[in-house]
């Protein structure tokens, strides 16, 4: 009976199209922010959203594409004992602004992720002022992490483009 349960949820699920669940609250500075055309995009991820974490690092750059922003991923080394550790090679990329995303807290279910929780900030180029910043939560449908990264990072695009940082 549980197999015919089970088979039957990832039927609706992929009839569907379930997947992960993104909510994206976000604040932008009164400010004014940096003409986008250059991002540098820093990923902080941590040990149990590794797999989604090297998602988001192929998906920003295409998700970023269609409104004219190039961009360059850096993955950092969730046991880094240097923060800054991108700083170089984000000065060599000569950014407009930097994308920081970093993991903050995990919802477990036995082994497993269930949901994760990012912080989410857009510097000057500088790495200096932020102009933006946002709450990611996300929740997963049990099956695995992969292809989230894609879905997280249309949905931070997405938020980003509603709140006006694109021209």
């Amino acid at each position: 009976m549980k197999t015919v349960l089970g088979c039957a949820a990832l039927m609706l699920c992929w009839i569907t199209g379930c997947g992960p669940s993104v909510i994206v609250r976000s604040r932008v500075s009164s400010e004014g922010h940096p003409r986008l055309g250059r991002v540098y995009i820093v990923l902080n991820g941590g040990e149990k959203t590794e797999s989604m974490v090297r998602s988001m690092g192929l998906s920003f750059p295409e998700v970023f594409n269609p409104h004219g922003v190039t961009s360059k991923v850096y993955v950092m080394d969730p046991l880094s004992l240097d923060p800054n550790e991108y700083r170089m090679d984000a000065w060599k990329f000569k950014p407009d602004a930097v994308l920081v995303v970093r993991f903050t807290e995990a919802t477990m279910r036995e082994d497993r992720v269930i949901g994760a929780v990012f912080d989410v900030t857009l510097h000057d180029g500088n790495v200096g002022k932020i102009y933006w910043r946002a709450s990611a939560k996300m929740q997963f449908d049990g099956l695995s992490q992969r292809g989230y990264g894609e879905e997280f990072a249309k949905e931070i695009v997405a938020k980003m483009a509603m709140d006006g940082l694109f021209p």
